[in-house]
């Protein structure tokens, strides 16, 4: 991120000034709250991030997850869905993901 006033980044969550590129970073789970941030404090955004573009899902069915698969989650979940998780082989974690 990068304009001509520091002010429009200051106090905004997770946003750093990073010498080596000279412009203002932040990790990329804070994307959305930033650009809804920015454009609400009446900032121009240029957003180029492209939106999903995968085919839309249209048959969907829910999977019995089995309990520690459902502890899993849970525990992802808390963690504000940061992180990831980590099953041993054929532990189902596409499954999961599902």
């Amino acid at each position: 991120m990068s304009g001509e006033n520091d002010a429009e980044f200051t106090g905004l969550p997770g946003v750093l000034w990073d010498p080596r590129i000279e412009a203002y970073r932040a990790p990329g789970h804070r994307y959305a709250l930033l650009r809804d941030a920015l454009l609400r404090a009446g900032v121009a955004v240029i957003d180029r991030v492209r939106g999903n573009v995968g085919p839309p899902v249209t048959d969907w069915a829910a999977v019995e997850l089995r309990p520690y698969r459902a502890m899993a989650l849970s525990a992802w979940e808390l963690a504000e869905r940061r992180g990831l998780v980590a099953l041993p082989t054929g532990a189902g974690k596409t499954r999961l993901a599902m």
